[in-house]
């Protein structure tokens, strides 16, 4: 049980002190290029990733961490296309729809969420 806890509060830190640092030194979502947009997207992925994968390497995990494990590794199963194609537009010199910025927006929040709330 304090196995547990301690790792649920290391969790907990990692994530706080990950969305600490994101907005350091940034513009506002809204003033972004599509190149910029796409670097932060994948900033927050890889940073997402790093921390599923390093909760699924844990070799003593409870149930529900398996399960925060699982959904955290459908959505970024979900996500990786969708930020891999918007970057293909904004190096591309495109535009990518306000639509797909928001599906990823919508996933980042939830792969943020599924670690903090479960």
């Amino acid at each position: 049980m304090r196995n547990r806890k301690t790792a649920l509060l290391a969790l907990l830190a990692f994530t706080l002190a990950a969305c600490g640092t994101l907005n350091i030194g940034m513009k506002p979502f809204n003033q972004m290029t599509p190149k910029e947009k796409s670097t932060y997207f994948m900033g927050v992925y890889n940073k997402q990733y790093a921390d599923t994968m390093a909760m699924a390497s844990m070799p003593n995990l409870v149930e529900q961490q398996k399960k925060v494990v699982r959904a955290k590794k459908d959505i970024l199963t979900k996500a990786w296309p969708m930020i891999q194609a918007y970057d293909a537009i904004a190096v591309g010199g495109g535009t990518p729809s306000p639509a797909a910025e928001d599906a990823i927006n919508n996933l980042i929040n939830q792969l943020i969420l599924v670690g903090a709330t479960q």
